[in-house]
């Protein structure tokens, strides 16, 4: 019960975060907001204010939703309809549980990490539009960090899956 709860924490909390700083940007943000940027930081493209909140919700919406009800899903769905490497070592009964916990770990890592990059983005682009002199982040060094944290999770993942070393006659 107390890892269900944590869990629909983490799910929860960077969304409210996305959608919390959209609503409370929403009345500073000028009509229409620029939207997309060249390397150089300037606009390329804009859309109206209310277009770009409701985009962005809609976004972080549909990533809560995708992810949670896989994590949901998956602890219920047949063996034959999981692809995973070894899964008749995995799946066993006596492993099932805390597969399926490491799963759900992962998935929820990969929600968290793509919220973050979504929040990054919200954020810089209402910099961009309130005109703060703040230094603005790098478009590649945010991506090269969300590329470099997912696939640190997602090889940590594979391997964490691999050729279980001791075969049991089970």
């Amino acid at each position: 019960m107390v890892a269900a709860v944590k869990r629909a924490f983490l799910l929860f909390a960077p969304y409210a975060l996305v959608v919390g700083h959209l609503l409370w940007s929403w009345n500073d943000l000028r009509d229409p907001v620029a939207t997309r940027f060249d390397m150089a930081g300037n606009a390329v493209d804009t859309m109206s204010r209310d277009a770009f909140v409701l985009t962005m919700t809609a976004v972080a919406t549909f990533l809560l939703g995708t992810f949670a009800g896989t994590l949901w899903l998956i602890p219920k769905m047949p063996a034959s309809l999981i692809n995973l490497p070894h899964k008749d070592y995995w799946l066993h009964p006596t492993r099932r549980d805390a597969t399926f916990e490491a799963i759900q770990n992962t998935m929820t890592l990969f929600l968290l990490v793509t919220m973050a990059l979504l929040l990054v983005i919200d954020v810089e682009i209402v910099r961009n539009n309130l005109g703060t002199s703040e230094a603005r982040l790098s478009p590649w060094l945010v991506l090269g960090t969300y590329l470099a944290v997912i696939t640190v999770v997602t090889v940590r993942f594979v391997l964490r899956f691999r050729r279980p070393a001791v075969t049991d006659p089970d």
